[in-house]
Formats: C-alpha cells, sequence, structure tokens
C-alpha cells in the first residue's frame, strides 16, 4: 500500500475533494496535463489476474475518454499516459506508465477513446534467447535479466526463503524460443509469486501473504454493495508430470482441506534432482493460503497496490 498520509486522509474524509488527470509524454517531453471537466472525460484502471494463487502476472490496462476538438491531441503509440489523483496542489502518481495500443475517434462528438497497457504488455513481444545471461545462474539472476532486457529494476517482496536463489549448473529447462512473458510466468510459479509493475516502474514479484495482518478493512462505511462467494483455500502444491510420476509434499500442511495447484512443464522444475524438495518448500511457503472470494462496490481506494492484504 502506498504511504502518504494527505491523500489517506482525504479518502477516509466524508466531502471528498479528490481530482485526477491525466498526463501525456512522448518520450521525456510532457506534451500535455489532461484535467476533468476540460479534455478528460473519465479513465478506468483494469488489474486482471488469474485463478490461482501463484504463478501469474498482472498487467494493468487503462481505457481513457479524451474530448479533442480538431484533433489536437496527436496520440500515436509513440505516447505514454500517466494517470495521477491529486489532493488541492499535490498529485500522486499511484500507478506505472500506459503506453498507448488502441485510438478510436467518434468524429461526430470529437471522443477520443484510448486504450494503453503497462509495460509489461510488451513481455510477450521478446524471446528467452533475446537474454544476456550466462551459465551457471539462479532464478533471481535471470529475473533481473528479463527485467534489464524489458528496461525495469527487479523487485522481490514478501520472499523470505531462497526459492529465488536456486542454481543451475546448464541453464534451466529453456529452448530459447519462448516468451519472456511465459518465463516470468515460470519464475513466479516456481518461486509461488505473482508478478506486475508498480508505481515506481519497477518488475515486482510479490508472494500472498498467508500469516501477516491485513492492511486495509473494509467496512459498511466503505461499500454500496457486498457479495461473498466463500473462501478459496490452497490445500496441496503438486509437481505434475505427462508420465504420471507427481510429486506432492509429505508435510503436515498437505493435510489442509482445499484446491491443488499443479505445477506443469515448468522449465526452472523440470528435469530437477531435488524436485521433492522444491515442492516441500512451496508448500511450506504457501501451502494452506485462503482467499475470500467476493464482489464489492465501493469508494475505492488508489494507494492499494497489487497483492494487498484486505479484509
Amino acid at each position: 500500500m502506498l504511504i502518504n498520509e494527505l491523500h489517506a486522509a482525504e479518502l477516509n474524509s466524508s466531502m471528498q475533494k479528490i481530482r485526477a488527470r491525466v498526463e501525456i509524454y512522448k518520450g521525456s517531453t510532457l506534451e500535455k496535463i489532461c484535467d476533468c471537466g476540460r479534455e478528460l472525460g473519465e479513465f478506468t484502471i483494469e488489474r486482471v489476474g488469474e485463478n490461482k494463487f501463484f504463478g501469474f502476472g498482472i498487467c494493468q490496462k487503462l481505457k481513457v475518454s479524451f474530448l479533442d476538438e480538431n484533433a489536437a491531441l496527436g496520440l500515436t503509440k509513440e505516447h505514454f499516459l500517466e494517470a495521477t489523483f491529486g489532493v488541492d496542489s499535490h498529485f500522486l502518481y499511484a500507478f506505472p506508465k500506459f503506453y498507448i495500443e488502441d485510438v478510436s475517434r467518434d468524429e461526430e462528438t470529437n471522443d477520443l477513446t484510448v486504450t494503453a497497457y503497462d509495460g509489461l504488455y510488451r513481455a510477450a513481444n521478446h524471446r528467452v534467447d533475446e537474454l544476456t545471461l550466462l551459465n551457471p545462474y539462479t532464478i533471481e539472476e535471470f529475473a533481473l535479466a528479463c527485467a534489464s532486457l524489458l528496461g525495469f529494476p527487479l523487485k522481490i517482496e514478501n520472499v523470505n526463503d531462497d526459492s529465488f536463489k536456486t542454481s543451475f549448473l546448464t541453464g534451466a529447462n529453456f529452448n530459447g524460443d519462448e516468451t519472456i512473458r511465459s518465463a516470468l510466468d515460470a519464475i513466479a510459479e516456481a518461486t509461488q509469486t505473482i508478478y506486475y509493475i508498480n508505481s515506481n516502474w519497477e518488475l515486482t514479484f510479490k508472494r500472498l501473504d498467508k500469516n501477516g495482518d491485513s492492511i486495509y478493512t473494509i467496512n459498511r462505511n466503505n461499500y454500496f454493495e457486498f457479495h461473498s462467494r466463500g473462501n478459496r483455500t490452497l490445500g496441496k502444491v503438486v509437481h505434475y508430470t505427462e508420465l504420471g510420476d507427481n510429486v506432492e509434499s509429505d508435510e503436515p500442511s498437505t493435510t489442509v482441506e482445499g484446491v491443488t495447484q499443479y505445477v506443469r512443464n515448468n522449465p526452472f522444475w523440470s528435469l530437477r534432482e531435488d524436485i521433492g524438495d522444491l515442492v516441500d518448500n512451496a508448500q511450506a511457503a504457501i501451502g494452506g493460503l485462503s482467499i475470500e472470494q467476493f464482489e464489492c462496490n465501493w469508494f475505492g481506494n488508489y494507494l492499494l497496490e497489487i497483492g494487498d492484504k484486505i479484509n
């Protein structure tokens, strides 16, 4: 969660005076600031994950509408956008940069609708054989090479074991033509994390916290509608092979009732002789994690970050 006392106080106020704007950049040049009530109509930011406990990334999507009379904005794929929130004259950059992917125009209304994605979107355009990496290497060094290729620093959160230190004398089981996006999925799966680009423009791997306290609570004062769909608990982590010689942990935490998450064809786990130890470590790290599934219509809090624990 972003720490900002001014914005937190405003979000908890009964009379909110929060402002929003979108800044348009080309390279390092700020070309235009679009405020609500003028060029900026509205914007939405989607953060969509997968129905798993770990092993996936969240690429954030921005959809924004502008009033663009006389086609003055001139937006192209060479531009990127910054969505910001303001309290008085103090603006907070709560999201990463968004690169334009699509622009559509309504000639009758002069409405310009723009779809943009954060930098993770471009990971599908790169391959593993582009990485500058020498054997032997660890998962962390592989992740750092991926981050460098995409132009980000690397950040690892809430991982207190040695999963990122797993070493490969002759390299992991990649053939080179896999996309960097699929490689990032494999990193997250082998380390029991999720990944995303944070507001500081860092490629972040974060393990969901099964033991720590929630950092934020949503109650009846915050929401308009709330529908719970019950808890979903991770019971077991299983390494799965097509030959059926699956490996699961004998640790006591496997007795937790819940769903099983299978790790299939992961280049960082395949062909390893210590796969039993890796599965045991994964089970100890994240086995028993329980997530309440719910739908909520509420005021929102843009200080919350991906993977924050709330209740």
